[in-house]
């Protein structure tokens, strides 16, 4: 595709620049409409060969369009989906509706969630949860057999770190027994037979003060593992503000399922802020190195074109893991679809894993410098050494155990 030099649009407009992208194929087909309704008068002044010629091209030419560009609108509608995402996400959200006291916020949540399932029993275990809230249904597509929506809240004086991790513990603890088990599922086709439950769970926790580490602490993913997720929201009441990770992964319609994440964040949405996030007057935008919105849409069109013909991206993978790998930050590790991604400095890499199959909570990790996917330049033996030691120590606070394979 070549690249006008214009500034025009930005990407902080990815609508605009989805209909400038698709613009060809949108005039095309207006045109084609235009013929159709005032067929009676262009056929009294064409011949009707004529016309079905011209209607003929313009398919034809949209066809071309649309198929020699389309790794281009693949990525770019996922990079456009993941500026969206990161528009609608802050630091932390203001919201006054719960009340100004911890009593009047439990009352309105409490009020919320009770729509979203039937009420389950609390272990026993410290710190406990004034509710827990459990709905599961059957999903329409075939990439889960079931879907699990859980909602638990808590509340306590003041939250520091001690108590954020063990509510976190006591929210596992909580979770792992509603899991449903598929052998005891009826009336699944093969598909279904074949596909895992989904689990997304949204832990609030309510306080009248918070340790300044905590917004900080609360926005890393921790609990996020393929088809389950654990998102904590945490308010502090004395000045209403909430924090969450609000940033929604992206996938695509038809191509994969819903992540468990973008579960959890609209279950947050629905029980604290009445199923609308408080966008207006919030300019606390979180950072995010990658995304830079100044850029125009040809410049992301250029980028895209030259990487794809560097001799660096010979290994193929799925677009979707390469627009991913651009949120993950330094330190950070996610896992997406069947990867472990990881990032040391500028590099990303992603290892491939499996389950085993008799321990859903083994995993098989394949290590190589260059891995199946690599953004960035090779990583040294002293930075694959520093992902394993990082990558060991996420996976053993996650209580999973883990078998390393080295590829020369």
């Amino acid at each position: 595709m070549k690249v006008p030099k214009i500034n025009f649009p930005k990407l902080k407009n990815p609508t605009i620049c989805q209909i400038v992208l698709y613009s060809p194929i949108i005039l095309a087909f207006i045109a084609i409409l235009f013929i159709w309704i005032f067929i009676d008068k262009i056929s009294a002044v064409l011949p009707d060969f004529f016309i079905t010629i011209i209607i003929l091209s313009l398919l034809i030419f949209s066809l071309i369009y649309l198929f020699s560009n389309l790794s281009v609108f693949m990525v770019s509608d996922a990079y456009f989906a993941t500026v969206r995402a990161y528009k609608r996400d802050r630091k932390y959200f203001e919201f006054k509706a719960n009340g100004k006291t911890r009593a009047k916020a439990e009352k309105a949540i409490i009020r919320r969630i009770s729509r979203l399932g039937y009420t389950c029993t609390p272990l026993t275990v410290t710190p406990c949860p004034l509710l827990i809230k459990f709905y599961s249904h059957f999903s329409w597509t075939a990439y889960y057999a079931r879907i699990e929506k859980i909602c638990l809240l808590y509340s306590v004086n003041h939250l520091d770190t001690t108590t954020y991790y063990n509510i976190l513990k006591s929210a596992k603890a909580n979770i792992n027994p509603l899991h449903g088990n598929k052998s005891e599922m009826f009336f699944l086709d093969k598909d279904k037979k074949k596909a895992p439950i989904i689990s997304a769970a949204a832990v609030i926790i309510l306080a009248d003060s918070l340790d300044p580490t905590i917004p900080q602490i609360v926005r890393k993913n921790i609990s996020s593992h393929k088809n389950n997720a654990i998102i904590p929201c945490v308010a502090d009441i004395s000045c209403g503000r909430y924090y969450f990770d609000a940033m929604k992964e992206y996938y695509l319609i038809g191509m994969s399922g819903k992540p468990a994440k973008n579960y959890a964040i609209e279950t947050i949405i629905k029980a604290v802020f009445g199923n609308r996030l408080p966008l207006r007057n919030n300019d606390n935008f979180c950072d995010n190195e990658k995304l830079d919105l100044k850029k125009n849409l040809w410049e992301i069109v250029a980028e895209y074109s030259a990487d794809k013909n560097t001799e660096k991206n010979k290994v193929k993978i799925p677009f979707i893991y390469r627009i991913y790998a651009k949120t993950i930050k330094a330190g950070q590790i996610k896992f997406k679809g069947s990867y472990i991604f990881c990032k040391i400095r500028k590099k990303a890499i992603a290892f491939p894993y499996e389950l085993d199959k008799q321990q859903q909570n083994h995993l098989h990790i394949k290590l190589h410098k260059k891995s199946v996917a690599i953004f960035g330049k090779n990583l040294s033996k002293k930075e694959l050494e520093t992902l394993r030691l990082q990558l060991s120590q996420f996976l053993d606070a996650e209580n999973f155990t883990y078998e390393f394979k080295t590829i020369s």
